[in-house]
């Protein structure tokens, strides 16, 4: 709310609020917000992306501490290659995880797409998802979630991270295509023609 009130231009908006006609009123509060001075981002654009941008940003730097805390590029890079799938196979994906009823984070890192993990690695993190169910089953015993204070072992840890990890580079995904479809509605808006396109393909 403080950064829509800084960016707000009251100063402007008092000055067309003095006009007389309604209908040239309300012309010049659309121009206000949705004019692109430059083909520059239009006010309108600035006030509901500016907190996203800075939500994902907030979430990559986060996510980017947890990867260096998990200390392997391969696993971080196997997440990030779900994150970034299509729907279809992120579901295809847990349907595995539920049909053979194991931990959807071992269907991810088995994936057999680059980069592969050597059998040492694969071992490792077989023993990492006994551990992890382990604290699961623990974790659901508590009647006070405020009780859980993490994993006692490093290999149930691993896979809290990943999934901490796989956690926040989803929403920070789902927060930048938020902001790449408000500025493809906006310029969908000023090109009747993909306007029109669009609503057959929706249709």
């Amino acid at each position: 709310m403080k950064r829509m009130h800084g960016i707000m231009p009251y100063f402007m908006l008092r000055g067309i609020l003095r006009i007389s006609n309604p209908v040239a009123m309300i012309r010049a509060v659309l121009d206000l917000f949705l004019a692109r001075p430059f083909g520059s981002t239009s006010l309108l654009q600035k006030m509901f992306t500016s907190g996203l941008d800075t939500e994902a940003r907030d979430l990559r730097a986060d996510a980017e501490l947890v990867a260096r805390k998990i200390g392997d590029d391969r696993l971080c890079a196997k997440v990030r290659q779900f994150v970034d799938a299509p729907k279809d196979e992120q579901d295809a994906v847990r349907l595995d995880a539920s049909a053979e009823d194991i931990d959807l984070m071992t269907v991810i890192l088995r994936s057999p797409s680059a980069p592969r993990l050597d059998a040492r690695t694969m071992q490792y993190l077989a023993r990492c998802a006994v551990r992890y169910d382990e604290y699961k089953r623990w974790r659901d015993t508590l009647s006070d979630p405020e009780d859980d204070e993490g994993p006692d072992n490093d290999e149930a840890w691993l896979y809290e991270d990943l999934h901490v990890y796989r956690r926040l580079i989803t929403k920070a995904r789902d927060k930048e295509q938020l902001i790449e479809l408000i500025f493809e509605v906006r310029l969908a808006a000023n090109s009747p023609a993909r306007l029109h396109i669009s609503r057959e393909q929706r249709c």
